[in-house]
């Protein structure tokens, strides 16, 4: 009796395995990362220039800065964290984590938005401080 049981144990376990490769229980794996496809600045005084934008402020001394102001595409990515790169070796501005553009002289800086995600999407802004 005890060798039945085993056996229809057994039998049973064989059949489960064979009707559920049978009918398809398959695993569906998918990614459901949204990732940027476009960065935008929205800053107001921003002027399109066709491959990058440009913003033309007044230089006052200890006083001229400028936030930096963007759009991540699509709404719903899931990563919309961007960095701003510069050129940290020059001496006309410097830039925080936050995208505040801070002027030491009049001149011009080239920054970059760019994704955190992996992604290559960015945008660049030239930021010219005068004197008038």
């Amino acid at each position: 009796m005890k060798k039945s049981v085993l056996i229809v144990i057994g039998l049973v376990y064989i059949a489960s395995i064979l009707i559920i490769g049978f009918f398809g229980m398959r695993q569906v794996v998918y990614s459901n990362i949204i990732y940027v496809r476009e960065i935008e600045c929205i800053n107001e005084e921003a002027r399109d220039m066709g491959d990058y934008k440009m913003i033309i402020v007044d230089y006052i001394e200890g006083n001229t800065g400028v936030q930096l102001s963007y759009r991540v595409t699509p709404d719903d990515a899931t990563n919309k964290d961007v960095r701003f790169i510069y050129d940290e070796n020059q001496t006309v501005a410097t830039v925080t984590d936050l995208g505040t553009v801070v002027f030491n002289s009049p001149g011009l800086i080239v920054v970059r938005i760019a994704s955190t995600d992996g992604t290559i999407a960015s945008e660049t802004v030239w930021i010219v401080a005068i004197n008038r």
